[in-house]
């Protein structure tokens, strides 16, 4: 047989091994993958900024946004914390938002979240300060306008619980919705405990919400002095009348715009 100018062997051989061999010349091995090369971060990463927090029944969701300075090192996890003068919480996860769960209903905590990476975790973002409150499972009582009510606006309101403790903590035994959609001289119908009580000219404070309370349906007279003024607010349980009911609000939102005189 005439011989071939063209040879190539076949070797069983490690595959980094396979030998080649062209019309008699050398051989070579084929090279290797180079690993790749992970670079571990130098520094812990910018805090992150909380965007939003909201309180739930017994827990908190926390919304934040990562950092964006350049050429920061990056974080690979989140961590956020509530905490009370008694008790601490904390939850971790890859990114926004994070839920806090295992929160006392009816106390206020001091929130906040930290950016993690393996060279450290980064210094504590904004705090956010939110009280957790029991699910409402019925639907707020609302009073009801007297007269020819005419609305001003689109509806919106604040809704107040009660409790009979003082620490407003567990289901409240009643809910109302008050209307802030109206004039402030607005008379509205409330039963209460004495059957019926008329409240009226209210008003939005920095976490705070107050009315005035008569015992007529023309909202004047039946007091002495005229009306009854109560403040109530979103972190601190108040003392109402009677002494054993106690009051709190549970949803501030319809005081975001300010109420027309």
């Amino acid at each position: 047989m005439k011989p071939s100018s063209l040879l190539v062997l076949v070797l069983t051989v490690p595959v980094s091994m396979i030998l080649v061999a062209c019309g008699g010349g050398g051989s070579s091995p084929v090279a290797s993958p180079v690993p790749a090369i992970i670079e571990t971060p130098k520094s812990p990463p910018n805090p992150p900024t909380i965007s939003n927090a909201t309180a739930e029944n017994g827990s908190a969701l926390i919304s934040f946004s990562p950092s964006q300075s350049g050429g920061v090192a990056t974080a690979s996890s989140y961590s956020a914390t509530c905490q009370s003068s008694t008790l601490t919480r904390t939850s971790s996860a890859a990114a926004s938002p994070i839920t806090v769960d295992g929160l006392s209903n009816g106390t206020s905590y001091t929130c906040y979240v930290v950016a993690i990476n393996s060279s450290g975790n980064s210094a504590n973002s904004n705090s956010i300060n939110l009280t957790p409150l029991p699910s409402i499972t019925s639907a707020p009582t609302s009073p009801t306008p007297v007269g020819d009510a005419k609305p001003n606006g689109p509806e919106r309101y604040v809704s107040v619980g009660f409790w009979q403790d003082s620490s407003c903590t567990g289901q409240p035994s009643g809910v109302t919705a008050f209307p802030l959609n109206y004039n402030s001289d607005q008379c509205f119908f409330w039963p209460g405990r004495s059957g019926e009580n008329s409240v009226s000219r209210f008003s939005c404070g920095e976490n705070t919400f107050t009315y005035t309370q008569w015992t007529t349906l023309t909202c004047t007279g039946g007091q002495v002095p005229t009306g009854t003024i109560k403040t109530v607010s979103t972190s601190s349980c108040i003392q109402g009348v009677p002494p054993t009911q106690y009051a709190k609000i549970i949803d501030f939102s319809g005081c975001a715009a300010p109420v027309k005189k």
